[in-house]
């Protein structure tokens, strides 16, 4: 819906050290907005897979999917293997429902193809957020999704909750590792999971157990 990719687009890539605003955490990535639905949040998986073909076939090696939908779908499914054979990783949110998401599955964030990451979020005190989607077997790790501060389309900037906030997190952290120059999709999504912080609060919650950390994931490429 209408500033939420504004919103987005400012917790991967929003400009630091000009006293202004929010930083994001990537300052030098590059975005690519790919508009897939309406003002209100609505749209069809057909243009989510297109939105994803659009974004590869463009150059793009890390699509954040920060929308859902609890059904699958054939062609969003073709679009994803797609991204997998041309080594880009999809970050999707896991959803706002607060359900298990291995019973309830929301997509694309459930899909088991190796190159997605299910990202749920988390509170400041590392905790599953009150409303985040949480599954032992199909949510990866977590990230800070409670109450984020980000750009708006109005120019100017609010707080936010979701697991929307929470996956761009997530692939701006991919962003910086392809920054320096992991480039497969597999080593990327290795890495971020793999080094999440152990956080009591969140095993049996995601199936890494843990919270993103990008210094780690850093450390761990170099």
């Amino acid at each position: 819906r209408n500033g939420h990719g504004t919103h987005v687009a400012g917790i991967v890539a929003a400009r630091g050290n000009n006293d202004r605003g929010v930083s994001g955490l990537c300052w030098k990535a590059k975005v690519m907005p790919v508009r897939v639905l309406d003002a209100d949040g609505r749209g069809n998986t057909s243009d989510a897979a297109e939105g994803i073909v659009y974004a590869v076939n463009h150059g793009v090696h890390v699509v954040n999917a920060s929308y859902g939908s609890t059904k699958s779908s054939s062609i969003e499914r073709d679009a994803i293997r797609f991204a997998a054979d041309h080594n880009t990783l999809i970050v999707a949110a896991a959803g706002n429902d607060h359900a298990n998401a291995d019973k309830k599955p929301m997509y694309p964030a459930a899909y088991s193809d190796d190159n997605v990451i299910s990202v749920a979020a988390c509170d400041d005190r590392d905790r599953l957020a009150s409303f985040s989607n949480y599954g032992k077997k199909s949510v990866d790790l977590a990230a800070p999704g409670d109450g984020i501060a980000s750009t708006w389309d109005d120019g100017g900037y609010r707080g936010a909750s979701g697991t929307s906030m929470a996956a761009p997190l997530v692939s701006a952290a991919a962003s910086m590792l392809r920054k320096e120059g992991v480039e497969s999709r597999k080593k990327l999504r290795k890495l971020l999971l793999d080094n999440a912080d152990d956080k009591d609060n969140l095993k049996g919650k995601v199936a890494s157990g843990g919270r993103l950390n990008m210094r780690r994931a850093l450390a761990a490429a170099d």
